[in-house]
């Protein structure tokens, strides 16, 4: 859970299983398919979406707006940059990548399958 700003409004945002509910029944479509088609490209309209449905899942069984009514105040989003976005990707990160952050970050200090600290410096043909 995190406080972001966006578009001049401040708000609390949270990634869990609820999300992704959420999400597609506003969408049609299922959030991580949309994250792994905009992975290559950032697609900020995509990440705008995720920030709404993240601040609906802490909100859930409240009156919260509809993505168009939400979208309409927001002010000032300067799409070309990717600052204010940062806060969403980790959050996303966190809340539905837990995983493969910890395993990319253990093979990056050489904790992974394939580090010596793992086999005592020794190969198999030791």
């Amino acid at each position: 859970m995190r406080d972001i700003e966006i578009g001049g409004e401040r708000l609390t945002i949270s990634a869990s299983p609820l999300t992704g509910l959420l999400y597609k029944q506003e969408f049609g479509t299922s959030l991580l398919h949309d994250l792994d088609d905009c992975s290559e490209r950032m697609d900020r309209y995509v990440l705008l979406q995720c920030a709404w449905a993240m601040a609906k899942t802490l909100r859930y069984r409240l009156p919260f707006p509809s993505f168009a009514d939400w979208a309409a105040v927001l002010k000032d989003i300067d799409f070309s940059d990717p600052e204010p976005f940062y806060p969403i990707i980790e959050e996303i990160n966190q809340g539905f990548f837990r995983g493969a952050v910890k395993s990319d970050t253990k093979q990056e200090v050489g904790e992974g399958p394939d580090s010596e600290s793992d086999s005592g410096g020794q190969t198999a043909g030791d």
